[in-house]
Order: C-alpha cells, then sequence, then structure tokens
C-alpha cells in the first residue's frame, strides 16, 4: 500500500500530531509505504495532489492542515476552494483523496489551540482507517491494482 501524505506546514504542532496518529494507524492496520510531501499552507495543497495522483504512484493521498477562523470570513473561502478541487481531483485522476482537514469551529474562545491538539490524534486515526478501507475498495473494484497484480 503506498500513500502520499500532504501536509500543511501551518499550525506545525497540530499536523504533525495528524500525521504522527495517521502513521500509527496505518502502520498497525497495514503494510504501508508513506511518502511525505510538506507545503506552505492548505491553499498549496490541491496542486501538489494533483501532481501525486497524475504520477498514479500512490494508492491513496491523504490531505493534511488546519483552517482556523482568527476572526475572518475568508477561512470559508479558502476552505471551500480547497474541499472542492481535492473532490475534482480525485474524480478526474481517480485516486482517492482522504480529507484530514479541519477546523476548530466548536472550539469556545481562547481554547483553539487545546481543541485542535486534543482532536488531532481522532483525525489521524480516523483518515488513516478511511485510507485502508477505500484503497481495499478501489483493489476488489479494479483488479489491475490488486496487490499481487501491481502497476
Amino acid at each position: 500500500m503506498r500513500i502520499c501524505f500532504i501536509e500543511a506546514s501551518w499550525h506545525k504542532d497540530v499536523v504533525d500530531k495528524i500525521r504522527h496518529f495517521f502513521i500509527a494507524e496505518i502502520s498497525r492496520l497495514e503494510d504501508a509505504h508513506i511518502d511525505v510531501i510538506t507545503v506552505p499552507g492548505i491553499y498549496e495543497i490541491p496542486l501538489q495532489a494533483k501532481l501525486a495522483a497524475k504520477r498514479k504512484a500512490h494508492d491513496a493521498i491523504v490531505a493534511a492542515g488546519v483552517i482556523v477562523t482568527g476572526g475572518l470570513y475568508q477561512y470559508e473561502f479558502v476552505a471551500a476552494a480547497v474541499v472542492n478541487s481535492l473532490m475534482q481531483i480525485q474524480l478526474e485522476c481517480e485516486t482517492p483523496i482522504i480529507s484530514a482537514l479541519f477546523s476548530p469551529l466548536e472550539a469556545e474562545d481562547g481554547d483553539v489551540e487545546a481543541f485542535l491538539l486534543q482532536h488531532a490524534e481522532l483525525k489521524g486515526k480516523e483518515s488513516a482507517v478511511a485510507c485502508r478501507d477505500i484503497i481495499h475498495l478501489m483493489w476488489r473494484l479494479n483488479s489491475r491494482t490488486a496487490p499481487n497484480n501491481r502497476r
């Protein structure tokens, strides 16, 4: 199983934790090789996801990052642009993209960092399970990519 993990470097401590728990969980579930790509922010993730998907070297791509409002409405536009782009890429390239992107909308004022760190473990583990499940589904649906008959 080959996975491309693309992470934004903003809120690095939180994203590092997502990656750590993703790798720990996917390694517990499967034998996996993970290529990690770091980009400045979430807005830069879709281009790297498209380049990775076009290479056809990975069974799935994981996009990890944090979107914090900071009191600005602009985050909604950025989040929508990134998520819509990732959806378009996976449809065009037929490579699953798992979203490990999240925003602390439920966090109380002043407690955003604690909220993010608390939920990073869950996001990492859930993303690993989703990644494993979608790769297995793709293998079943397309026998040419089954583990014993790789591309």
